[in-house]
């Protein structure tokens, strides 16, 4: 859980769960804000992002992004970032989940689900492959029974004679 001023970013309540996650002491993150540990958030899109809970448009907003722990290793997380009023100051409050576990997962099931594709594709082409050779030797023994036809008839119409 992390809680941080609404015009600053700066932190002022982060939980210990949080801080030894990120490897940061209490003190160390009063002195930065989220941005800090979000590489793929400028001040700028950040800001448009929170826009609609400013302008009351939403009561919260919901993202994934990536989180930089002090030891700069990255982490995937799920933001659920609200703003409130305390003490008639404005603060957001975010609940953050590691989700690593679960993009994890996904990436595995992506990649099960793709390994499946390119099986059912090489059987397809296996399938239509050997369909066309039996197609091609029905044709040869479809040609044949109707060559035998014409060769009767020619043999009844000499009479059942053959020469």
């Amino acid at each position: 859980v992390y809680i941080f001023d609404s015009n600053t970013y700066k932190f002022i309540q982060v939980n210990n769960a949080a801080q030894q996650n990120l490897g940061y002491t209490m003190e160390e993150l009063k002195e930065i804000t989220p941005l800090d540990i979000k590489p793929e958030f400028t001040n700028e899109v950040f800001t448009k992002l929170v826009e609609p809970l400013r302008t009351n448009k939403k009561k919260e907003i919901i993202f994934e992004t990536i989180h930089q722990r002090k030891d700069k290793s990255l982490y995937n997380v799920e933001v659920h970032l609200q703003l409130q009023q305390f003490d008639n100051k404005s603060l957001f409050n975010a609940i953050i989940l590691d989700i690593t576990d679960r993009k994890k997962a996904e990436e595995e099931l992506m990649n099960y689900q793709e390994n499946l594709e390119n099986i059912v594709r090489e059987r397809t082409k296996e399938l239509e492959e050997k369909n066309s050779k039996l197609d091609s030797a029905m044709k040869v023994f479809v040609g044949r029974e109707i060559k035998i036809k014409e060769l009767e008839k020619r043999i009844k119409l000499m009479g059942g004679k053959m020469s």
